[in-house]
């Protein structure tokens, strides 16, 4: 009988965009895979996600928790759901990723005593991204203290993207240095996102990601307000899903203030990224804190120079000074002035896009990704 993986994880849509394609590496092995995810985030990306799920053929059960609900008696149910489901399922192996995921998959992999518990870190979420308010304060308490709990799991991998946050794993005693794997992002498909020559004349400017304060889309806009004067023909693109509920989702009323000028435009979510960025000159992430940010690590596999935050996670998708530039969080002056550097010279964009490309074959090929997880689940397991 195959050996049976289920992945808990917050909704559809991030299963599909960063876990999938090692999904179907486990299957190739010889893994029955299926998967439990919470309610979606986003309507857009829910219609896109379901339809490749239900290509893939991977059994889904869609619970009642949802990504950023604070709802105890949704939240409660969708947990009994989780543990349910689990009790039918068997598997041996529990891979948890994203924060409610990893709370409620982690949690029932103790309760319900599954063999084995893979936890990925894609970044610690809301609660601990950008200003420290006070709920954000109580959240990240309430985190740590479960977090502890699901990591006494005596048969576990951390996956984490970052040295950052494998320093923050080693640094709470969540696990110990044998039971980390460091492995950068998700992976990206290189023979679709294939290297395309920068076309000089191409004036746009993409920002690839949902439209939430922490992603850093204010500091975007407003870095199109200070550029519009001296650079009016280029246009700075939103592409990403402007309906995701989400504490950090920008208002509407902000967003469309933004949007009466004439050189910013809002494609929305988009399904063809790799079209996307083979349209464009630059591509910028002014993020607070990422694990690995796959889009920018798309973006460098085409060949385009990026323009992102000193922050963790983002930091270790570029070089700086080599494949794009880095600039302090939350700060559009500076944000403005890395994005005119590239903007006034189309040799240094193209140089920094062949320079990307290679950074991309050398560290993100999404077979390196797979091939590492999949030797994970077979340590785990013997």
């Amino acid at each position: 009988m195959a050996c049976k993986i289920t992945f808990v994880i917050n909704h559809s849509a991030f299963f599909v965009s960063h876990r999938l394609a090692i999904a179907k590496a486990a299957i190739d092995e010889g893994f029955s895979v299926t998967l439990i995810t919470g309610q979606e985030a986003s309507s857009i990306m829910d219609t896109d996600s379901k339809k490749i799920l239900d290509e893939s053929g991977i059994k889904h059960k869609k619970t009642s928790f949802k990504s950023s609900s604070l709802n105890l008696f949704l939240e409660f149910i969708g947990f009994i759901q989780t543990i349910s489901t689990l009790i039918i399922v068997r598997p041996q192996i529990l891979h948890a990723a994203s924060i409610k995921g990893i709370i409620y998959g982690g949690l029932a992999a103790k309760i319900l005593r599954i063999n084995s518990l893979v936890i990925s870190i894609s970044g610690l979420g809301f609660a601990f991204t950008g200003k420290k308010t006070l709920l954000k304060k109580i959240l990240s308490f309430i985190f740590m203290i479960i977090f502890r709990i699901v990591c006494s799991h005596k048969n576990k991998k951390v996956i984490v993207q970052n040295e950052d946050d494998k320093n923050f794993i080693l640094t709470n005693g969540f696990a110990i240095l044998d039971e980390i794997e460091l492995i950068k992002g998700s992976g990206v498909d290189l023979s679709l996102f294939k290297y395309n020559e920068l076309d000089s004349n191409n004036k746009k400017i993409i920002f690839p990601a949902r439209l939430l304060i922490d992603k850093g889309v204010v500091e975007f806009l407003k870095s199109s307000e200070i550029l519009f004067n001296k650079f009016p023909d280029w246009k700075f693109i939103l592409v990403g899903a402007d309906d995701y509920k989400n504490p950090s989702a920008i208002s509407k009323e902000l967003l469309n203030s933004y949007l009466l000028q004439k050189n910013i435009i809002n494609l929305g979510f988009v399904k063809n990224m790799h079209e996307i960025f083979n349209d464009s000159a630059i591509v910028c992430l002014p993020s607070y804190r990422e694990g690995m940010p796959k889009s920018l690590l798309e973006a460098a596999s085409v060949g385009r120079p990026i323009v992102t935050t000193n922050t963790i996670g983002c930091k270790e998708s570029i070089i700086d000074n080599y494949t794009g530039l880095l600039v302090p969080v939350g700060n559009s002056r500076l944000l403005s002035k890395a994005l005119m550097k590239l903007m006034e010279s189309a040799s240094l964009r193209k140089e920094f896009g062949l320079n990307g490309r290679k950074f991309a074959e050398d560290n993100f090929d999404v077979r390196i990704v797979q091939n590492k997880t999949i030797e994970i689940y077979k340590e785990l397991i013997l």
